[in-house]
């Protein structure tokens, strides 16, 4: 009837204009029954490809924008798709061959990477584009594969460079170490000739010399005291890393109580106050430890307040917020403190904050306290303002990566 040949009409060049792309084909009618509820239904139909078309070419722009090449293969290793990035790479009509003998794979190689299910990524060298390329590989979920090439060449290069400044800092480093060694122990022999021949002219010709020339002699052999300190400590600071030893369990309470031990004359003559708390066991040298601890809380001693009696506590607790275990150790005083600001130069080698004829030493102690640290892998500072006392905090790997030593880089 007309009623039905209008709608119907209408339904069929709706359907034309959708097969020819045309998303927009709605149906405007008002028949009613089934026939409404067909166009009702036709209507909905091309609202949801609108949607999906939409959100296809929204999808394909993406994928075409990426700096990265993106190629898609099926479940037989046919390329079925690829962006604009991989097509400037590998030619506008991309094909598996063309991907293979760019990457250097055969297809037995390809076959493997389907079969696997699993994603999977290296590096490719391509010398036709001048090129590093890092492939990343993840499966589809339809037995296909999607590969991304991305170019890493500026990354790798800075990574090379870095390796290799940090070989030559290595080295450089080893040849310094080398030389304080060695010009510091071949510098003792002239300074024991000289405290030797110093003691003779006061033994014997001490009377001749007269008051100036005593004065003269004490000058000089304190210097040469000096002096010998000096070298001495600085040996200390190279055999760090030039007679390092392996890592091994070392039980920290132990090391403490033998540095204690040591200090018995000094802390009895202060009456100081130690506090010690329980200590953990971690991978380390035990004579670097000892040494590390045998620094701090000398320094806790020797920097005391007048009139006051020293309090120096050692704790320990475990850092569960890092990646690793990880242990914070740290010695604490009541002594005379010091400026925050100078907290990276106290750690710097014969650095001082005080004379001689105030405190005695040669001022780095610190410095090989910062070392042993960095050696096994750890960081060190401090917390201190004048006046109210000191906290250096160290923390340490609980266990090494390797219980071989490992020379300082840095």
């Amino acid at each position: 009837s007309g009623s039905l040949a209008r709608p119907l009409h209408q339904l069929g060049r709706g359907a034309a204009r959708v097969a020819e792309g045309d998303f927009d084909a709605r149906v405007e009618s008002d028949a009613a029954g089934e026939l409404g509820d067909l166009i009702a239904s036709f209507n909905t139909m091309v609202d949801q490809l609108r949607k999906t078309t939409v959100s296809k070419d929204y999808l394909r722009d993406i994928v075409d924008s990426m700096h990265e090449a993106l190629i898609v293969f099926d479940a037989d290793g046919a390329v079925i798709r690829t962006n604009r990035a991989a097509r400037t790479l590998l030619g506008e009509r991309v094909e598996t061959a063309d991907v293979l003998r760019f990457l250097g794979k055969s297809v037995a190689e390809l076959e493997e990477l389907l079969g696997a299910g699993k994603s999977a990524s290296w590096d490719v060298g391509c010398a036709a584009v001048g090129r590093d390329l890092q492939v990343s590989c993840a499966p589809t979920g339809r037995g296909g594969l999607v590969m991304v090439l991305q170019d890493v060449t500026r990354i790798r290069q800075a990574e090379r460079a870095l390796r290799l400044q940090a070989k030559r800092l290595e080295e450089s480093n080893r040849e310094l170490e080398e030389f304080a060694y060695v010009a510091s122990h071949d510098l003792q022999e002239p300074l024991r000739k000289i405290t030797a021949f110093g003691d003779r002219l006061e033994a014997k010709c001490a009377e001749g010399l007269g008051e100036t020339g005593r004065d003269y002699l004490a000058r000089m052999r304190g210097a040469a005291g000096r002096m010998q300190t000096l070298i001495s400590d600085l040996l200390n600071f190279s055999r760090v890393t030039t007679r390092a030893r392996p890592f091994e369990p070392v039980d920290l309470n132990e090391v403490v109580r033998g540095v204690v031990g040591d200090l018995e004359v000094r802390i009895a003559e202060l009456g100081a106050e130690l506090r010690i708390d329980k200590l953990p066991t971690i991978d380390a040298e035990s004579l670097q430890m000892r040494q590390l601890f045998q620094n701090l809380i000398g320094n806790a001693l020797k920097f005391h307040r007048p009139d006051v009696r020293p309090v120096v506590s050692v704790a320990a607790e475990e850092l569960t917020h890092t990646e690793g275990a990880r242990v914070r150790l740290t010695v604490a005083d009541n002594g005379i403190g010091f400026d925050q600001k100078y907290v990276e130069k106290i750690f710097g080698v014969f650095q001082r904050l005080h004379g001689r004829s105030e405190y005695e030493g040669s001022g780095i102690g610190l410095a090989i306290c910062q070392k042993i640290v960095r050696r096994h892998g750890g960081t060190i500072t401090a917390h201190s303002k004048e006046g109210e006392g000191a906290t250096f905090i160290i923390d340490l790997p609980r266990h090494q990566v390797s219980r071989q030593t490992t020379e300082d880089a840095a």
